[in-house]
């Protein structure tokens, strides 16, 4: 009985020590540049690939590292709320000083300035001290204090002239742009393009100059644009559009039909080239990317729609359809990009039959274009162009439905 035990025990040591031996060597074979090719069996490596597998995933569900939220809290947040509370509370005791004579307009004016040097200044050594979220927030409060100072110099005190101050704000904006890119901040980028955005509506002027004013919103997006890509901030290259749109629509809605439609139509069309370029020539497919494109080429053709007349819209909607088709072309090669430059091409296809016909009438197009995005959608296996698909046919194929048939010989009954 007693030499039974000692032979299992036997056994089993050995056992341990191959398993030991096998996992020297795959430690080895992991730290080593150059390993050696091992041939073992096939159910002995099966067995050495499965063992770390499994381990790995025992740990990864072991150590589940739980959330500071001090560092959350304090180190992320507070910085970012004090910034905005400094800023009204710099605001105020301006406001204070000049009302009770203590400060006149100049030297407002001066210690605004420096303020907003003495944030920059200061964020950056913190920035160097590796403390980055309170870094960026002094360097991004640097720039609305720049602008609100300048505001305040041009519109308020009457110490500068609308030219001085709208190259003043152009200015801080363009330092803006750099200290996004030298500290590759995200939320400096973000502050600045708000704070560019609203530089044209801080500047009196007694006249008005549309070209200048949307050539400069224009250029802006552009360059915002550009950092976003480079940079790959998504949450930039969205607002970026977005704040361009809202910015012209509130100016629209201002100056109404003034002689400015032609213009406004060209600078979203520019907005949507610029998206397009950008996604056909990312190297990685960014999901928010191509649902931005998406949506801007809907909201490019409301912008049409309203600015255009139908003449111009339906050669537009044409140039768009054959770009997108050349672009489906173009990006064959790439599985996401093509099917995504399909459902763009789907679209404007929508849009130009739309622009095209009238619905009474060319209502059996949509029904055809309907059943040749399903033929799409189930060729690729894509859930978005079914959604299309569906979307596209039930609406047509209801409309018909419901018109009714007065003669046998028409056009309703051939629906």
């Amino acid at each position: 009985m007693e030499k039974e035990r000692i032979e299992e025990l036997e056994r089993k040591i050995s056992s341990l020590e191959e398993d030991v031996a096998r996992l020297k060597s795959l430690v080895y074979k992991t730290n080593s540049p150059r390993s050696k090719t091992v041939h073992a069996p096939p159910e002995q490596r099966e067995e050495t690939t499965k063992r770390p597998a499994q381990t790995a995933a025992k740990s990864s569900q072991a150590i589940e590292e739980p959330v500071d939220w001090e560092k959350v809290l304090f180190q992320t947040w507070l910085p970012r709320i004090f910034i905005f509370v400094f800023i009204i509370g710099v605001l105020w005791g301006f406001k204070a000083a000049s009302d009770y004579g203590l400060m006149n307009e100049k030297a407002k004016v001066v210690l605004g300035f420096v303020v907003s040097i003495g944030f920059a200044v200061t964020g950056h050594f913190q920035i160097k001290k590796d403390r980055l979220v309170l870094g960026q927030v002094l360097v991004g409060g640097a720039i609305p204090i720049l602008i609100l100072t300048t505001f305040a110099m041009h519109s308020l005190y009457h110490l500068a002239g609308p030219t001085l101050a709208f190259i003043l704000n152009a200015s801080w904006i363009i330092l803006g742009i750099i200290a996004t890119v030298f500290y590759r901040s995200q939320a400096l980028g973000i502050i600045s393009a708000v704070g560019g955005v609203l530089v044209p509506f801080l500047i009196e002027s007694n006249s008005p100059n549309a070209p200048v004013f949307i050539g400069y919103e224009t250029l802006l997006y552009i360059a915002f644009l550009y950092v976003a890509i480079k940079q790959k901030y998504s949450i930039l290259y969205v607002l970026s559009a977005v704040l361009l749109n809202l910015t012209l629509l509130i100016y629209y809605s201002f100056v109404g039909d003034n002689g400015v439609k032609e213009l406004l139509g060209m600078a979203i069309l520019i907005q949507h080239l610029c998206l397009i370029s950008s996604f056909f020539l990312s190297q990685s497919v960014l999901q928010v990317y191509a649902f931005t494109l998406l949506s801007s080429l809907a909201v490019t053709y409301g912008w049409l729609l309203a600015v255009f007349d139908d003449g111009t819209i339906t050669m537009v909607m044409l140039a768009l359809v054959i770009i997108y088709a050349l672009g489906v072309y173009a990006v064959r090669s790439s599985k996401e990009k093509f099917e995504f430059f399909i459902t763009y091409l789907i679209v404007a296809v929508a849009f130009f039959i739309h622009q095209l016909v009238d619905l009474r009438e060319g209502v059996i197009l949509y029904v055809i274009q309907g059943i040749a995005v399903y033929y799409i959608a189930m060729t690729y296996k894509n859930l978005l162009h079914q959604l299309f698909s569906y979307t596209i046919y039930i609406l047509s194929a209801t409309y018909i439905l419901v018109t009714p048939i007065e003669q046998v010989l028409s056009l309703p009954a051939l629906n």
